[in-house]
Formats: C-alpha cells, sequence, structure tokens
C-alpha cells in the first residue's frame, strides 16, 4: 500500500516535470508563480504559520502588510518549486539571468589551501546560490534531506545533479562524508536557517531557536571557513548571488558565538528581502503557534 501512494503521489510530479521542460524555464517559473499566488497563498492562509511568523518578526505591520508578504513569498515558493525541474535548461532562456556580487572579494579565500562552507537561507531561489557558485569553476557538494517519497526523491536528485557535484543524504555517515569531501577539495553550501529539534537555543529575531550546529562542528573537523551567500530574485527569473567578504573563522570562536553571528546575516537578509523568504515552517517551538494572533 505504501509503494501504491508514493506512485500516486510521484505521478502528477512526474507528469509536471515534463510540462515544465517542454514548456521552459520562464514559463515554468511563471505557472509556479501563479499557483503560488492562488493556491498556496489560501493554503498559507489556513494554517496561520507564516502570518504567525511575520507578525513575531514585524510587530509593527498590519494584517493586511502581513498578507502582501505572504503572498508574494508563496509566489517566490512556487517559482522556486517549478525552477526545480528546468535547472539544467534555464541557460537556454534569454529571460534567465544568474548573476554574482563580490566573488572577487572572496576569490583567496576559494583558492587557499582551507576548505570553503558557504552558508545560506531559503531565500529567493537557494538552488541558483549552486549554479553560480559552480559556474565559477569549483565542484560543489551539498548535504540534502531525504524526501520521504523514494520516486519523488531520485527524481529532485536528478533535477539537483544537474549543477552540483555530489549529494550527501543526511544523517548517519553525512558528517564523515561530508570531511572528506571537503578535504578532497570540494566546497560545501548549506541552508541553515531552518529549525532543527535536536539543535541548541540560540536567538533568531530575539527569540530562542532551535538551530542547527552540525555545520559549526563540520567547518571546525575540517578547518573550514564559512562564507555568507545571499541569493535574491529580481524580475521574476533573474537572480544575483552575494558573497561576503566578511568570512567567518569558526575555529576561533565558540560554536555559541558562531551561531549568533550567522543569526544576524539571516535576520539581515530576511528584513531586507521579507517577500523572498520561506515564512511557511515552524522556526520556533510550537507553543508560540498555539497562541492566537492579534
Amino acid at each position: 500500500m505504501k509503494r501504491i501512494r508514493h506512485l500516486l503521489e510521484y505521478i502528477p510530479i512526474y507528469l509536471l516535470y515534463h510540462l515544465c521542460r517542454l514548456i521552459g524555464f520562464k514559463h515554468a517559473s511563471n505557472l509556479g508563480g501563479f499557483i503560488g499566488r492562488y493556491i498556496g497563498y489560501w493554503y498559507a492562509l489556513w494554517t496561520k504559520v507564516a502570518d504567525k511568523n511575520i507578525q513575531r518578526v514585524f510587530p509593527s505591520l498590519s494584517p493586511d502588510e502581513r498578507k502582501k508578504i505572504i503572498k508574494r513569498s508563496a509566489d517566490n515558493f512556487g517559482r522556486t518549486f517549478f525552477e526545480y525541474f528546468v535547472l539544467d535548461l534555464a541557460d537556454q532562456d534569454p529571460a534567465f539571468k544568474n548573476e554574482s556580487s563580490g566573488f572577487d572579494k572572496v576569490a583567496d579565500y576559494l583558492t587557499g589551501k582551507r576548505p570553503i562552507i558557504g552558508f545560506s537561507a531559503h531565500l529567493g531561489n537557494w538552488e541558483m546560490g549552486a549554479k553560480n557558485y559552480v559556474s565559477h569553476g569549483y565542484a560543489l557538494t551539498i548535504i540534502y534531506r531525504t524526501i520521504n517519497n523514494p520516486y519523488v526523491d531520485a527524481l529532485i536528485l536528478k533535477c539537483r545533479g544537474t549543477i552540483v557535484a555530489n549529494q550527501i543524504s543526511k544523517g548517519k555517515g553525512s558528517g564523515i562524508a561530508s570531511i572528506r569531501a571537503l578535504k578532497s577539495g570540494q566546497h560545501m553550501v548549506m541552508l541553515v536557517d531552518q529549525k532543527f529539534n535536536e539543535g541548541i537555543d540560540i536567538p533568531f529575531f530575539g527569540h530562542a531557536a532551535k538551530t542547527a550546529d552540525g555545520f559549526v562542528k563540520l567547518a571546525i573537523a575540517a578547518n573550514a571557513y564559512l562564507i555568507p551567500i545571499l541569493i535574491t530574485r529580481h524580475n521574476r527569473t533573474q537572480f544575483i548571488v552575494r558573497y561576503w567578504d566578511e568570512v567567518i573563522d569558526p575555529t576561533q570562536m565558540t560554536i555559541e558565538d558562531c551561531l549568533l553571528k550567522v543569526n544576524h546575516y539571516l535576520e539581515e537578509w530576511i528584513t531586507t528581502y521579507p517577500d523572498q523568504w520561506f515564512w511557511f515552517h515552524r522556526r520556533w517551538d510550537k507553543s508560540f503557534y498555539r497562541t492566537s494572533l492579534s
């Protein structure tokens, strides 16, 4: 029964994959944005998670102003999901641009002897960060969370595999595999803005949030630098990948101080581009989401 259920879930996604490849990057992105603005938006209003998150981060905003951010964020997420299926076709579309800013400022670190771990957030189309990084000629490894449906998981791996050199499944053995990849000369990029139940409490917008510390421990074990990377969407299908020159050396600070610094970047990015962040997950403890909105 589980296999049948997985197949029933997979078939529409498989058909969507081929539809997107048929219509190309721009039209696939627009279709995803349309579905996000309408179906995704109303679903987000029903769950109230995004509204709660936005109210915590921007307490002075009115309900209508929060709804505007939710609709734009849903549009961005819809586009990002549909763009997954055509990552390898994007460069063929004249509407697509993926520019970088500040890459020259971190070039010395990239060519140095110590490995590099870039960190970013679920903001803009985060996959474009990997695509841009690889375009500069560096082998890139990512750690990903396995999707429960094995057919969907294989399809996503196939799509993302067109822009990265290696993908490591999060879980047992991922730490050793990651260290090997870093010491073999590959670089890594991780998304570090979501809740990790086994993480440690670190302030996020002034409230304690369970925060993953594994990537910091990995950086220390591999003697790697951490580089902040921000990906933003512009004009629907154009992207800018910004590389910060304030490189973090986690071997010179405590794990808590390093995570505070990382969260400071995330807060700055989210505050600047609120309509592009993924507001739809429960970033804080469950008790926060049981309280009523004002």
